[in-house]
């Protein structure tokens, strides 16, 4: 499988056992995503699936990415209506997605001032 495929592919259990590691050791998300060879946006998305980066538990996200695969689009074309709590979901994970950001923007600062 090539470089570009294999950031793109899913997560399997041994991989989130090894973020669930790396998180509970303190490790940045660009270092987790460099050592499984993934994209960092997308281990952000697979660390927010249950809400909580660092409670993550590998066997959790592992049963909810199995039971709730990916939606590609909407193929009714129908327009989907956003409930309130669904709303306030979203921007839970809005703020968190935030915090990550800036979590990785203080790793690339330190990352400069260490070279």
């Amino acid at each position: 499988m090539d470089k570009d495929n294999l950031k793109n592919s899913s997560y399997t259990l041994e991989d989130r056992k090894l973020i669930e590691k790396y998180l509970k050791l303190g490790i940045s998300m660009v270092a987790i995503s460099k050592l499984l060879g993934k994209s960092t946006s997308g281990l952000q998305r697979e660390t927010l699936r249950l809400g909580d980066r660092k409670k993550y538990n590998a066997e959790e996200a592992h049963k909810h990415a199995i039971q709730n695969p990916p939606k590609i689009g909407n193929p009714s074309g129908e327009k989907m209506g956003i409930r309130v709590s669904e709303l306030e979901e979203r921007i839970n994970k809005l703020c968190y997605q935030i915090e990550i950001i800036l979590d990785i923007i203080k790793d690339l600062q330190n990352e400069k001032t260490n070279n």
